[in-house]
């Protein structure tokens, strides 16, 4: 018999290393491993690839702490309000900004990444451009 209300899965440590993987069909060390001995603008794009991948995975980490953090002292501040006694509405106004800002700063890095991603998938994919004629002489 199935448990009807599963536990829900934790959620992805590194979804930035997973959106790469899942755009680009390789992981951020494998395409490190594709361009590291042909640096160059390609090796360089890959590098901040990798590098907004793991900005995603370290922002994602923040804000997960920081939910679970304002998730507590909201429910400290619940608990303090229904017993009737006093409490610091400043705690709940530095909870929604700092979880604002955390969530902001989410948002950013991951577009950013979304960006470099598609950068990188054009430059692969596009042929790269005919060399120039050389001028004929008179």
């Amino acid at each position: 018999m199935t448990n009807p209300d599963p536990a829900p899965s934790p959620p992805d440590p590194a979804p930035g290393s997973r959106a790469v993987t899942d755009r680009l069909g390789v992981t951020p060390r494998e395409l490190y491993r594709r361009h590291r001995d042909a640096p160059g603008a390609l090796f360089e794009l890959a590098d901040l690839v990798i590098d907004a991948a793991r900005e995603v995975d370290r922002c994602t980490a923040d804000l997960v702490r920081v939910a679970r953090g304002v998730g507590e002292s909201v429910t400290r501040s619940a608990d303090r309000i229904l017993d009737g006694r006093r409490f610091d509405t400043g705690i709940l106004q530095y909870s929604a900004t700092h979880l604002d800002l955390a969530a902001g700063r989410h948002a950013l890095v991951t577009a950013h990444l979304t960006t470099l991603i598609d950068a990188y998938a054009r430059a692969v994919n596009e042929p790269a451009p005919d060399p120039p004629t050389p001028a004929r002489g008179s």
